[in-house]
């Protein structure tokens, strides 16, 4: 059996979509700012009664964070970014498991002068060739980085497998389907 048949590859990728109509990119707008949809009067904020029940009172309690009622676009925005899994605010290298290293920004491929960049999240010491996971992040390719998915990883590469995490070009930078073109070319690196 030859190397390459010994590498599988396990392709995760955000799917891509695309409004239909005028009315499903309405809906499509209104998710990207949920805050705006709530705001029913207008006002630049959330009341107890615009902010949806379904994330309870204790939710509201902790995005108000000056306490006065109401939530600003400011501290939901601040929430969000508190809640987002991969923002790595406070500068300090992801955690691995033990006897894994990673290699940030990789070349993988060069399109005019963009260098297109992985992760490698290796073992330090290894005889065999592992099984590889191709982590290609999510965002409908609008949206999303290559950056800091070690904890999604984790547990992966605790069974035995080594990582690559890709960045592609997004739709802002290169029209679709560019972004398939730079993971494929991800995966014959």
């Amino acid at each position: 059996m030859s190397g390459i048949q010994r590498i599988f590859l396990v392709v995760m990728l955000g799917l891509l979509t695309l409004p239909v109509s005028a009315q499903s990119r309405q809906q499509q707008e209104k998710r990207r700012d949920p805050f705006k949809e709530w705001d029913k009067n207008a006002d630049g904020y959330l009341s107890r009664e615009e902010f949806p029940a379904k994330f309870g009172k204790g939710l509201f309690d902790r995005i108000d964070a000056n306490q006065d009622g109401r939530l600003s676009r400011k501290e939901d925005d601040d929430y969000r970014a508190r809640r987002r899994p991969n923002n790595n605010r406070d500068g300090k290298a992801p955690r691995l498991p033990a006897g894994f290293k990673m290699q940030q920004n990789v070349v993988y491929a060069t399109v005019g002068q963009r260098k297109l960049l992985l992760d490698l999240y290796l073992p330090e010491k290894t005889s065999q060739p592992l099984p590889i996971v191709v982590w290609v992040h999510g965002g409908g390719w609008r949206g999303g980085t290559k950056n800091n998915v070690a904890p999604r990883l984790s547990p992966l590469l605790k069974q035995g497998y080594a990582a690559a995490s890709v960045g592609y070009r997004l739709s802002g930078e290169a029209i679709f389907p560019a972004a398939i073109g730079d993971c494929k070319a991800a995966l014959r690196y």
